[in-house]
């Protein structure tokens, strides 16, 4: 990307605060032609880069620039408060490729207040009988191998949410190895089976911004020992393998590794020369 610019309706230190909605506007200039920049990574980019939560975009190109209307609405706050008292335990099943939620104890949740999200999608229609999720009850989650689902409770008259249970399955499956000398960090898949690798993306932050690298390792399918390398990894920089999906208040990375340079700690003893330990390993 070349340059990017916004204009806001409403400050964006007040737009948290507004009632209803506000309009903002975007200008987009991609390194490359705009046609390569399609309309899904735009949105991404608008998500990522917006104080609150936009609802509607319209999305238009011209003279190598893409240009963009955004509606958007003040996001939820959290109230631990407001939410009924209620200890919601979640479970992977890795065999199975399911998250299984149960309310332990505490208070029921009426439905109405209730809402799963699968991978960006909310399904809690398909998952419960009754007005109620009370202590004893429990639901089970098809979520396969790679997944990302949670439990939250939710009150859109006041607009408020407190989250209850949430899982990301599965981090167990990875390996991270980073080479500080050569800059690259490599990320491998150890699972036994295959999985669907389709609701990830890889993304590099450092010096020259951030870009979403790696798309033959996160298009398609995970195979046991399928890896990829990210190159000019420097310190400071950080990758992160996310899900793509919206999810509401966003869920954090899968797998965010952050380049740091390795510490050293130095022991002195007045009767015995310095000591240098480094990743633990000693020398003298």
């Amino acid at each position: 990307m070349a340059a990017f610019a916004a204009g806001f309706e409403t400050n964006p230190n007040e737009l948290r605060d507004i009632d209803g909605t506000a309009d903002n506007a975007y200008v987009i200039r991609p390194a490359a032609d705009t046609d390569e920049l399609d309309d899904e990574t735009v949105r991404r980019l608008v998500r990522t880069i917006d104080p609150v939560d936009p609802v509607e975009m319209d999305i238009t190109r011209t003279d190598g620039v893409v240009l963009v209307d955004a509606v958007v609405e003040a996001p939820p706050e959290i109230d631990r408060e407001a939410s009924p008292d209620a200890q919601i335990r979640s479970k992977f099943d890795r065999y199975a490729g399911t998250v299984t939620f149960e309310h332990v104890e505490g208070e029921a949740v009426l439905l109405d207040e209730l809402e799963v999200w699968h991978d960006g999608e909310e399904v809690t229609g398909t998952l419960f009988d009754g007005d109620e999720f009370a202590p004893g009850d429990e639901i089970t989650v098809e979520t396969g191998l790679i997944a990302t689902v949670m439990v939250r409770w939710f009150d859109p008259d006041a607009n408020v949410y407190d989250t209850y249970a949430r899982e990301q399955v599965d981090r167990e499956a990875f390996a991270v190895d980073y080479d500080m000398s050569a800059e690259t960090l490599e990320i491998s898949y150890e699972a036994e089976r295959p999985a669907d690798a389709s609701n990830l993306r890889l993304v590099h932050r450092g010096e020259e911004g951030v870009q979403t690298v790696g798309e033959e390792f996160t298009d398609g399918t995970f195979d046991p020992g399928n890896a990829v390398t990210v190159t000019d990894v420097s310190i400071g920089d950080s990758v992160q393998l996310a899900f793509d999906g919206e999810e509401p208040m966003g869920g954090g990375s899968f797998i965010h590794y952050r380049a740091r340079p390795p510490r050293v700690w130095i022991h002195s003893h007045a009767e015995d020369h310095d000591q240098v330990r480094r990743r633990g390993v000693s020398s003298s």
